[in-house]
């Protein structure tokens, strides 16, 4: 929907943690575009089903998602090029930017490891673990080996009582859009192709 030359995104956010980070960290950066983005709670458990009724209730205008890739794994085989094309034959809404999270929202926070020991209080055994992970891969979004290895159990598993929504949007607004844009392709792909989708909408 385009009103008084602001866009409005429906955002369909797998949980809690996606949710407060598209509230906290990505509205105010696609605001400066004059894009308003609006997240729509999915409540945890996934499957492409579910995603596509979730999609084809939005408001008409410009719907997206932000889900992680492991949370289909759970329900699916199929590969993170798969899932998008069968969502996006499936959605009612045009446009339909369907986006899957490599390999969940927490790779996102090892953007800047030191951002994560400082807003966590780590020690200096903690933080050597974490410089550790991030030393293993080309780019955060690489951060997988299994689903008992993702970038949130690292996290859970190096501080005790790490919670996901909180510490999670606590850690995302320490280290900034810029930082996460710069390190992140898959994830500053899916932001440009927003803004691209909407220029051309406004023509």
């Amino acid at each position: 929907m385009i009103s008084n030359n602001w866009t409005n995104v429906s955002v369909i956010c797998e949980g809690k943690t996606e949710l407060f980070f598209v509230k906290s960290v990505l509205n105010p950066y696609f605001n400066s575009y004059r894009i308003s983005l609006c997240p729509i709670d999915l409540g945890g458990y996934v499957s492409i089903d579910k995603t596509v009724k979730y999609i084809n209730r939005t408001k008409p205008g410009i719907v997206t998602t932000l889900i992680d890739y492991y949370g289909f794994k759970k329900s699916t085989n199929k590969t993170p090029e798969e899932i998008m094309d069968e969502i996006k034959s499936k959605s009612l809404r045009e446009p339909t930017i369907p986006y899957l999270q490599m390999y969940e929202i927490e790779a996102l926070w090892f953007s800047d490891v030191d951002k994560i020991a400082s807003k966590m209080n780590a020690d200096c055994k903690q933080k050597e673990e974490l410089r550790k992970i991030i030393e293993g891969f080309s780019n955060p979004e690489d951060i997988n080996n299994s689903p008992n290895t993702a970038p949130s159990k690292r996290l859970e598993k190096i501080f005790t009582g790490y919670d996901k929504p909180s510490d999670g949007e606590r850690i995302a607004k320490e280290i900034g859009i810029y930082t996460i844009l710069d390190k992140c392709p898959r994830f500053r792909q899916w932001t440009e192709d927003i803004i691209s989708k909407v220029n051309q909408l406004r023509g």
